[in-house]
């Protein structure tokens, strides 16, 4: 996709989101996290955010077997980051102060690239 105006396609009035220049492939099917089975790649060569425009960005995911796996990396000239995420879909967590299950857990570890 060549300068997709994500703030059009979002109806953003705040002008939060600009335009997004990006390439994806994926692969898989179900929408169902107990039965899905997919992959994501994709790079965002830049991204308007707030009035800055954001380099760079990679990513890499898979869920199967209720298993969520998630690579990120971004190289823009004001921030590195690195990000690393799994998430288990077949454990329940009981969150008891908004009365429900949450059958979602996600493990998430940052570490600055300096």
């Amino acid at each position: 996709m060549n300068k997709l105006n994500l703030g059009v396609l979002l109806k953003d009035t705040a002008k939060t989101f600009g335009m997004v220049t990006a390439g994806f492939t994926a692969k898989g099917k179900g929408f169902d996290p107990q039965y899905a089975n997919a992959r994501l790649h994709g790079i965002v060569h830049s991204a308007e955010i707030k009035q800055y425009n954001y380099q760079h960005l990679t990513m890499d995911a898979s869920i199967a077997n209720q298993q969520l796996k998630a690579v990120a990396d971004i190289r823009d000239p004001n921030i590195a980051l690195s990000l690393d995420a799994n998430g288990n879909f077949a454990t329940k967590i009981s969150c008891p102060a908004a009365h429900h299950e949450n059958r979602y857990h996600q493990d998430a570890s940052f570490a600055p690239d300096y």
